[in-house]
């Protein structure tokens, strides 16, 4: 269900999107830039329109389960959208015991059974319990259960870019006992998000059956170590239920985030395509690509970009309505080139007699 930011109350959906095709929900990421909504359903990932509002609409595109498809997927729980690499993100399970947590990492324009490209593994992911990003940043923010001592669950927040690969380990750690991440069972760990707006972490806790227990404790994103929160909340007014994964909206007017234009790849061949994307920007305005500079070397159709020369290409970003643009500079090479071939036919002839002269590659 989609509602005005600023909703309250008893208040209509401006959209609902009721496909079974959905699964069971558990997160989902908007792709603004491409006109799109990724969803976790279960097992799988679905790929919506971003305004989408429809009770038995087809996905567009999906991300099979990995029981019986190369694409690892089995418990999925969190989400995210990397938009610099244009890959989707998914906090997983592996499908054989011990169930080791991981991050898998897969092309936006995947579809079915396609084995992620990446992934980050190891030690410092394997009991994550969900994960939050920063595109301004370029963080990946990880909550883990980290280690019992007693009663006492210690939670803890791993930091990595979000170019991190295999066994990689966090750039930094936030975990202490002044953090207030401490937990103690039957509690548990729901999830952490995270607000652009005051760059802030926020996990929230919750004991089933509980509601008194439901608590989020928001962190500063900038900070490392046992650092102290700035803000608790605690009990029923959370939620009558269970709280959820929080998230953040501003109050105020959101600060101009700069427009970032984005092509990949930034080097290609001739004939090979890139795809165009932005990042950041203002208001709702739709953002459009041009060629500013070596127009003879590439063209544009809509958000991909062709190859048609040798040499540097200039790429602009415009926003309607806004102010502000981005370039992004290419480089284009040749294509493999064929070996040169000279023939002659025939090439066996008489004193007085022609022969033919050709020539491919």
């Amino acid at each position: 269900r989609v509602f005005p930011a600023f909703a309250n109350g008893d208040v209509a959906p401006l959209r609902t999107i009721n496909t079974p095709y959905l699964g069971q929900p558990r997160g989902n990421v908007p792709i603004v830039a491409h006109g799109e909504l990724a969803v976790i359903g279960g097992c799988c990932v679905r790929i919506f329109p971003l305004d989408a509002n429809s009770d038995s609409m087809m996905y567009i595109r999906g991300l099979s389960w990995g029981g019986n498809s190369p694409t690892e997927l089995n418990n999925p729980s969190s989400l995210i959208y990397v938009p610099f690499t244009d890959e989707i993100a998914v906090l997983d399970s592996a499908l054989a015991a011990p169930f080791a947590r991981h991050i898998l990492f897969f092309p936006r324009t995947a579809n079915g059974g396609v084995a992620p490209v990446r992934r980050i593994t190891g030690p410092n992911i394997a009991d994550a319990v969900s994960m939050a990003y920063d595109p301004a940043g370029r963080r990946i923010f990880v909550l883990r259960n980290g280690q019992a001592q007693g009663a006492v669950v210690n939670g803890r927040i791993d930091v990595f870019s979000d170019t991190a690969s295999g066994d990689a380990v966090p750039v930094k750690t936030i975990q202490g006992v002044s953090t207030q991440l401490q937990i103690t069972p039957p509690d548990y760990f729901v999830g952490i998000g995270y607000d652009p707006y005051r760059n802030a972490l926020m996990v929230s806790s919750a004991r089933e059956g509980s509601p008194a227990r439901n608590r989020i404790v928001t962190l500063d994103a900038s900070g490392n170590g046992d650092l102290s929160p700035y803000q608790i909340l605690e009990g029923t007014t959370l939620s009558p239920r269970t709280v959820g994964t929080p998230f953040g909206i501003t109050s105020i007017t959101p600060p101009v985030t700069p427009l970032l234009a984005i092509a990949t790849p930034t080097q290609l061949a001739y004939g090979q395509t890139s795809a165009l994307s932005f990042h950041g920007g203002s208001g709702s305005g739709a953002v459009g690509f041009s060629v500013t500079a070596g127009p003879g070397n590439c063209s544009i159709q809509n958000t991909t970009l062709t190859a048609t020369g040798v040499g540097p290409c200039t790429v602009t970003a415009t926003q309607a309505g806004n102010p502000q643009v981005a370039s992004v500079n290419l480089t284009i090479t040749q294509a493999t080139q064929a070996p040169l071939t000279a023939f002659a036919t025939p090439n066996e002839l008489l004193v007085g007699g022609s022969s033919t002269l050709s020539a491919q590659g």
